[in-house]
């Protein structure tokens, strides 16, 4: 299993996307596997995020596309295309904004930050362009502030955007440098005790 996500409201219900390119549905109090999707990935699977709730959810792939599905026909609703280069893209759907955000490289490996319109994913909202790098850019999402944060391995920063509803979609609010490198990042829980926190 190269991935996989519970999905934010159903108890148990969790789906995992493999190197075969398979998408499959399990419902694991029931141990039972409940559906697959239709196998339309043309690369490896990178990436997924869940809409607010739980009724759609978006992949981005190695084939350089977006795709939108509804697991409840188990059908794929929105297909565009996502970062120019075949590199690792990461994707965050930001349930409380309802913007689709994604984090790869272009044709000339330059980072860059894309936000999508799930209503109409025939173009992006906007485009950012991010910091030089050869690492991938991860993507954090606080829902309760509807902050992004990006940032890679290796990388001596990390970027703050606000994400809302209406376009550009993402907004730039500061960025945080250091002298040291990353070597890997996670988001604490909020009810985490600072001081007992270990880099």
């Amino acid at each position: 299993t190269l991935f996989r996500s519970w999905h934010p409201l159903a108890s148990g219900v969790v789906f995992t996307a493999s190197a075969n390119k398979k998408i499959s549905f399990f419902d694991l109090e029931a141990g039972s596997e409940i559906f697959s999707l239709p196998e339309v990935h043309k690369g490896l699977f990178t990436n997924a995020s869940w809409n607010k709730d739980g009724s759609q959810f978006v992949t981005c792939c190695k084939d350089k596309k977006l795709r939108i599905f509804d697991p409840r026909s188990s059908s794929m609703v929105a297909e565009t295309d996502s970062h120019q280069s075949a590199k690792s893209s990461h994707v965050v759907w930001m349930g409380n904004a309802d913007v689709i955000c994604t984090a790869g490289f272009t044709r000339t490996s330059e980072r860059e930050l894309a936000s999508f319109d799930p209503s109409n994913m025939s173009a992006r909202m906007h485009t950012e362009k991010l910091s030089s790098s050869s690492s991938a850019v991860m993507m954090f999402a606080d829902e309760d502030c509807n902050i992004l944060y990006l940032a890679g391995k290796g990388d001596s920063s990390i970027t703050y955007f606000e994400v809302t509803s209406d376009a550009p979609g993402v907004h730039l609010l500061s960025e945080y440098k250091s002298n040291t490198p990353q070597n890997g990042l996670a988001l604490l829980p909020k009810t985490a005790e600072i001081g007992r926190a270990h880099v």
